[in-house]
C-alpha cells in the first residue's frame, strides 16, 4: 500500500503547484471568469480528497505496519537465541563465557 502514499503524495504536489499557478494567473492576468474559479475548486477538492485519504492510511497501515514489524522482530530474537543455544561450541564465542 506504499504506492497508494506515492500516489496521494504525488496529487496532492501537483494540486498545490497548479493551484499556485492558477491563483497567480488569476491575480496579474485578471480573470474573473467562471471556469478559472471551477478550476481552484477543482484543485481544492483534489487536495483535500487526497490529504484526507493519506490520514486514513497513515492512521490504518501504520499500526498494522508496526504490529507486523514487531511480530518480526520477536520472530528474530527467538531464532537468534535458539542459535545461541544449539549453536556451535565454538570456544572464542563472544556471547558465551568460556568453558573451564
Amino acid at each position: 500500500m506504499i504506492s497508494l502514499s506515492k500516489i496521494c503524495y504525488t496529487v496532492c504536489m501537483v494540486c498545490i503547484v497548479l493551484g499556485t499557478l492558477l491563483a497567480i494567473v488569476q491575480i496579474w492576468a485578471g480573470l474573473d471568469n467562471v471556469a478559472a474559479w471551477k478550476g481552484m475548486g477543482t484543485l481544492a477538492v483534489l487536495f483535500c480528497a487526497s490529504l484526507i485519504t493519506l490520514a486514513v492510511h497513515s492512521a490504518f497501515f501504520s499500526t498494522l505496519g508496526r504490529g507486523a514489524r514487531e511480530e518480526r522482530t520477536r520472530e528474530e530474537r527467538t531464532r537468534e537465541r535458539a542459535q545461541r543455544d544449539l549453536g556451535d561450541d565454538d570456544e572464542d564465542h563472544p556471547r558465551r563465557p568460556r568453558r573451564g
